[in-house]
């Protein structure tokens, strides 16, 4: 008892000493670590400020790379499209100004940079009836169109036939009796008629042809045993012929217009190039000739010459 009571005073002022030296040891640290979270907080706002520039350059021609500010909301100002340094020079200025092209008028086809092209093609013609309608409106849209003419419908209605001519159309040589059986009899009997058909289209319109397209096709029916031999000659000649890849349809059957209309649109499959059959003796077909044009804004619509790569039916 008296050693602990001799002691005893000693180690209660220590632990009083001791206690009062570490009730710093708190505050102390609460203060660290107040500052060591604003420091932290400061270098994450330098950092998110300087997040707001980016780096873009000037225009061509311009000096160096500059520091533009962006905002932080809603869309950015897209960078401007620089135009080449030098533009070729045409070597011949335009005589005139060409016109804008009108939605609703007749220059509606007349839109350009057109990557798919069709020829509009009519056979069986000319017609005293359908003919000079559908050159109004293929002049309405300013179209040329090939037209492959029949040697007897020629001799009838020669003016029409001239029409196509003035007008700008190409002309071909269909046949001149449109008799399957007389024609492809033999290779001199399709000659023989072929030759009628060149003379009749030559006097009434001065054209001397060199396209043309065989009655009912290259390969039909009718022609199938000497089809190759007439071919053959015919080339020998210098002569180019054309099927076609699309159709109204009209000389098949009895169809209304707008079935004639679906028909071209369903046929010709939206195809690169297309040449498309339509006969300009059908009624029908010149009822909705304006239609079929305006269904194909896409197209530019061209003329077939000798130099067009042929559209032809396999030959077996």
């Amino acid at each position: 008892m008296y050693a602990e009571s001799y002691y005893m005073p000693g180690r209660i002022q220590y632990y009083r000493v001791k206690k009062r030296r570490n009730i710093w040891v708190l505050p102390v640290f609460l203060c660290t670590f107040v500052v060591l979270g604003a420091v932290f907080l400061l270098l994450n706002y330098y950092a998110a400020g300087e997040s707001v520039f980016e780096i873009v350059s000037e225009p061509v021609g311009g000096g160096n790379l500059q520091e533009q500010p962006i905002e932080p909301q809603g869309p950015t100002e897209p960078l401007p499209i620089i135009a080449p340094e030098e533009t070729p020079v045409p070597t011949q200025a335009p005589t005139a100004t060409p016109e804008p092209v009108s939605t609703t008028g007749p220059d509606l086809c007349a839109v350009t940079e057109k990557s798919k092209t069709m020829y509009l093609t009519f056979d069986d013609g000319p017609s005293a009836e359908y003919t000079d309608t559908i050159l109004d409106a293929l002049a309405k849209y300013n179209i040329k169109a090939t037209f492959f003419l029949v040697g007897e419908n020629v001799e009838k209605r020669p003016d029409v036939a001239k029409r196509i001519a003035e007008e700008g159309h190409t002309i071909g040589i269909h046949c001149y009796s449109h008799a399957y059986d007389d024609i492809y009899d033999t290779v001199d009997s399709y000659i023989e008629d072929f030759e009628k058909a060149y003379q009749v289209i030559y006097e009434n319109t001065g054209v001397e042809v060199k396209i043309f397209r065989f009655p009912g096709g290259s390969v039909n029916a009718y022609n199938k045993h000497i089809c190759k031999d007439i071919i053959t000659e015919m080339t020998e000649r210098g002569f180019v012929y054309f099927d076609w890849n699309a159709s109204l349809e009209d000389a098949v059957k009895k169809t209304t217009p707008e079935e004639l209309v679906k028909n071209a649109k369903d046929t010709a499959m939206d195809r690169e190039r297309v040449i498309l059959l339509a006969h300009d003796t059908i009624y029908n077909t010149s009822l909705c000739i304006e239609d079929i044009i305006l269904q194909f804004p896409d197209y530019k619509m061209e003329p077939l010459t000798e130099e067009v790569v042929p559209i032809r039916f396999r030959l077996k």
